[in-house]
């Protein structure tokens, strides 16, 4: 049962609702949506409101008689009065048992009884997917428990945005290095001088000991020529002749054994070392960026799995929570029903994922309100009170209608059917 008095928009009214279903209807600005503002008023202690004084009065009042069987399904009977006041000082909020006894801590007793963060299930069913999605995600508590995976998903996004950047970067510098046959490594010239002057004199060492050879050999013929010739002094020229033949003896084998260095090989090298060492250079670079680019593909593709993993990670959040609906899920920025978009879902069951969504919590008090009420028409009121029913439910419902109709019909702040001045 409900008693408002000089609250916003309504002047006084006293009304016993529909328990699955109560409609309040009205033209625009008849105080409708106060009636609806004096319910929540008093089941959320934490609603506050501009000027909830009806202009011309001093003081406003709330009181809702919750039943039993809203409370605890026992018995109809009368379980708690919830008293809402205010005056120009300030506001306060009561709950009694029916005996008399107060409850203590009011506010805490009504945040444990009722969730005063539940959604209209019509504007739910109206709003755009995006909304939806943030709307579930409340409920079910996604949206903090995947802060920090969004959080996480941006920063490892960042890291493979630069390896990525490294990556392009290593490409373009490897691509601007041509493939070029050679050595290595560069060669010094001053050293291959160095080589040229070291064989030129070995060879003309060499060239002294063949010299020294052939004039051997010379002085040797000379003296064979002499002994013909000069027999008084063969003697002598035999000693001479053996000491020679020893010395030719012993240096032959060394002097045969050696071999001319290539000075013509390394005059061509010399000529040709500044082009090699441009080769070498050259190699030397595409071996460093070839580098560069293998450990700018690494990090890429570490980045790449952090991102890859911390999406794993969220979808497995998403697919393991609580959902208060069977079938309801996130696709993209999107709330789906059964792998449908809610928006393609016929409006019944879009009313009853809304309404589940505002029961989501489970609270004692099955309280929903919807100001959208004039969206429906009459099949829609069906299933709305159906599914009320269904979850043993109360849908306060606001319509805009001329006539009274089913519910309360309120009228210049006053109700004019289903409820009394």
């Amino acid at each position: 049962e409900l008693e408002i008095g000089a609250f916003k928009g309504v002047r006084a009214v006293r009304w016993r609702p529909d328990p699955s279903m109560p409609i309040v209807s009205g033209q625009n600005g008849a105080g409708k949506s106060s009636v609806i503002d004096g319910i929540m008023a008093c089941l959320t202690s934490g609603k506050r409101f501009s000027e909830p004084i009806r202009r011309g009065h001093t003081k406003a009042s709330c009181c809702i008689t919750l039943g039993r069987r809203v409370v605890d399904e026992s018995s109809p009977e009368a379980a708690y009065r919830i008293t809402r006041t205010w005056t120009r000082s300030g506001g306060k909020i009561e709950v009694f048992e029916m005996d008399g006894t107060p409850v203590k801590e009011p506010s805490a007793w009504l945040s444990k009884m009722f969730n005063d963060g539940g959604c209209d299930p019509l504007a739910f069913a109206q709003a755009a997917p995006r909304e939806q999605r943030d709307t579930l995600m409340r409920v079910t508590g996604l949206d903090k428990s995947l802060a920090a995976l969004d959080d996480r998903r941006a920063s490892a996004l960042k890291d493979k945005q630069r390896a990525e950047t490294v990556l392009q970067v290593a490409n373009v510098s490897l691509a601007s290095i041509p493939v070029v046959d050679g050595p290595d490594t560069e060669v010094s010239a001053a050293e291959l001088l160095s080589q040229a002057a070291e064989a030129s004199a070995t060879n003309a060492k060499h060239a002294r000991a063949r010299a020294w050879i052939k004039g051997k050999k010379d002085e040797a013929s000379n003296l064979t020529a002499d002994i013909a010739t000069c027999e008084a002094k063969l003697a002598d020229l035999r000693g001479k002749l053996a000491a020679v033949e020893k010395e030719i003896a012993s240096q032959t084998p060394v002097v045969e054994a050696m071999v001319d260095a290539d000075v013509q090989a390394i005059q061509e090298r010399i000529k040709n070392v500044e082009a090699d060492n441009a080769k070498a250079r050259n190699r030397a670079a595409r071996r460093a960026a070839e580098k560069s680019k293998q450990e700018a593909s690494a990090a890429f593709s570490s980045a790449s799995r952090a991102v890859e993993a911390v999406d794993a990670e969220r979808r497995l959040a998403i697919e393991s929570a609580p959902m208060p609906v069977k079938g309801l899920a996130f696709e993209d920025d999107a709330v789906t029903l059964d792998k449908i978009p809610l928006a393609q879902v016929n409006s019944a069951r879009q009313i009853q994922v809304g309404v589940a969504l505002a029961l989501a919590e489970k609270k004692p008090i099955r309280v929903v309100f919807t100001r959208y009420g004039s969206l429906l028409d009459q099949h829609g009121m069906e299933a709305l009170r159906a599914i009320a029913v269904e979850h043993g439910a109360q849908v306060f419902v606001e319509r805009v209608s001329d006539a009274g109709g089913d519910g309360l019909c309120i009228v210049d702040g006053e109700a004019v059917a289903g409820g009394e001045v």
